[in-house]
């Protein structure tokens, strides 16, 4: 006998089927109706940018930056370690791309004396 937590996959399962395979069918509407809701929504957000006050946008741009920094101090752990993993990686490449070359150099030099 299912559980029922089956039972609720299944369920979910056949109403993302069937979402699926309607979009598939009116696939065309669809992305005519996204665009225009994506349209309305930067008109929105254009429109509201332009009514607010230079106090509004200060603030709001304050806050951004406090959260910045709030996120910062909460993550300085890995944003440190992904840093130096970075530059790491690209001091790797550096060196992996020298060698070849060098070894290439080589190559082509010993090619070189034994043809002469």
């Amino acid at each position: 006998m299912p559980s029922m937590t089956q039972d609720a996959n299944s369920d979910r399962e056949m109403v993302r089927m069937r979402k699926r395979e309607y979009y598939r069918l009116h696939l065309d509407r669809e992305r005519h109706q996204a665009r225009l809701r994506a349209e309305r929504h930067r008109g929105r957000t254009k429109q509201s940018l332009k009514m607010q006050s230079d106090e509004d946008i200060a603030r709001r741009r304050e806050s951004h930056r406090l959260a910045q920094a709030r996120y910062r101090e909460a993550n300085r752990l890995k944003l440190k370690t992904d840093a130096w993993q970075y530059r790491l990686r690209v001091k790797h490449e550096k060196q992996r791309r020298r060698d070849e070359e060098e070894y290439r150099a080589l190559w082509s030099a010993e090619l070189d004396t034994d043809g002469a």
